[in-house]
């Protein structure tokens, strides 16, 4: 009920970081419960109140990217983030999990990512990470329910971070080309 957004923040910063004070065996099934609690009150969350909640999750989504980090981002540890995203943010069947919840874990899941590891995702041995991290968007892209769902997992997947951190070329959007031409056109001015 905090209406200063510096309190909000730290609150939410406060909450996630309770992650951090956990033993490895609680983590996942803490941060399952904090994903099956948004999703079950979603509907509940007033619109003026909605910032703080969007914060809240990004800082959750953070938090259990730190932990995998942490942990040298086992594979079986990876694997078990997966299938907890799977099972609420990022389910692709069930239309009672709020398309709000999907969107907003989608949006700020490559930003949290670069936040935690940031220029290392382009090393060699982290592309095996990345490819493990990314199964739940493009289980999303392909299976999504909806068509707005598969095109927002898509446009996560078309991000040029993670294109580059995956090893693919990163493609140039026709804004940008567009942008390119018209410079590149422009002799300056004439004496």
């Amino acid at each position: 009920m905090q209406d200063k957004p510096a309190l909000q923040q730290g609150l939410s910063r406060d909450l996630a970081s309770l992650v951090s004070a956990l033993r490895t065996p609680v983590v996942l099934p803490f941060i399952r419960a904090f994903f099956l609690t948004m999703s079950r009150e979603w509907t509940r969350i007033e619109a003026l109140r909605l910032d703080k909640y969007l914060y809240l999750i990004r800082q959750y989504v953070n938090a259990s990217f730190t932990f995998l980090s942490r942990h040298k981002w086992k594979k079986s540890l990876v694997e078990q983030w997966n299938a907890v995203v799977e099972e609420t943010p990022l389910e692709c069947e069930n239309m009672r999990i709020p398309n709000g919840l999907r969107y907003h874990v989608m949006d700020v899941w490559v930003d949290e990512m670069e936040k935690v590891e940031g220029e290392a995702w382009e090393k060699e041995d982290k592309k095996e990470t990345v490819e493990t991290l990314v199964l739940p968007i493009e289980r999303m892209a392909k299976e999504g329910k909806l068509k707005t769902l598969r095109n927002a997992a898509k446009e996560v997947l078309a991000d040029d971070r993670l294109r580059a951190w995956r090893g693919q070329e990163v493609e140039m959007t026709e804004e940008a080309k567009d942008d390119e031409d018209s410079e590149a056109e422009w002799g300056g001015f004439a004496d």
